[in-house]
């Protein structure tokens, strides 16, 4: 497949980067505004289930929260809503690394992925859960390996299963640097709390950005280097080629 991003120079080699994080910020700072607007909406809707989710499950005489049915049904529903909007705004990072502009839109668009969304994000959980109770190392492992799992479905559309196979045996080989990049990247996406919550208005879109660059260079033909981001010449119409 060819390379959607218009260079002379040939593309590096795949391999996780942390100079995605500074190419990541390339790419936010002229399209801050539509990021902070997504991770506001997704931030104000999680919240508001979390709330919802309090609410339903009041605590009994001894303090202890009663998880009745409508806690649990509220439960799915966070999931379910969850999955979606990350999946959306995974996709809009993918469609701002290869064309240069936030598209704010897309943080709705996961519909027609939904169903392996859910289905890998449980899958996933389940692996990580029983890996977490090896000393948890193993649990870390996976959830490294499984980085690339989103941006696989929401972008080439693969099955749950194919998704999770893919960004498995193709992160196997750098396995101990994906743990190190998830376990950098979740500190990069949480730091924003420390500025009262409202850093991560920033933090959150550049870590998913990050991400999203390290998965073109993984499976979109990479990037030559250069001063700033590329921008391809046209969007790819289907990346499964």
């Amino acid at each position: 497949m060819e390379s959607p991003y218009n260079s002379p120079v040939p593309p590096r080699r795949a391999e996780i980067s942390f100079d995605s994080i500074s190419e990541a910020w390339k790419y936010l700072q002229p399209n801050l505004g539509p990021w902070i607007g997504a991770t506001l909406v997704y931030a104000l809707i999680t919240a508001a289930l979390s709330v919802l989710q309090t609410r339903l499950s009041p605590p009994d005489a001894n303090g202890i929260p009663q998880l009745g049915a409508a806690y649990w049904l509220t439960t799915l529903v966070s999931f379910v809503v969850g999955q979606f909007l990350i999946g959306g705004l995974i996709r809009m990072a993918i469609a701002t690394v290869r064309t240069g502009r936030a598209d704010f839109g897309l943080v709705f668009s996961a519909f027609d992925v939904l169903p392996a969304l859910i289905g890998a994000g449980i899958l996933t959980t389940i692996a990580s859960f029983f890996g977490f109770l090896l000393c948890i190392v193993p649990g870390l492992l996976l959830l490294g390996l499984f980085l690339f799992v989103t941006p696989l479905i929401v972008d080439q559309r693969k099955g749950a299963l194919d998704a999770m196979s893919t960004s498995f045996n193709t992160l196997k080989p750098h396995m101990w640097m994906a743990l190190l990049y998830l376990l950098v990247i979740g500190l990069l996406a949480g730091a924003g709390v420390l500025a009262c919550g409202v850093g991560v208005l920033v933090t959150l879109p550049l870590a998913l950005l990050a991400i999203a660059v390290t998965y073109r260079d993984f499976f979109l033909g990479g990037a030559a280097p250069s001063e700033g981001p590329f921008v391809p010449t046209a969007p790819i119409a289907d990346p499964r080629g």
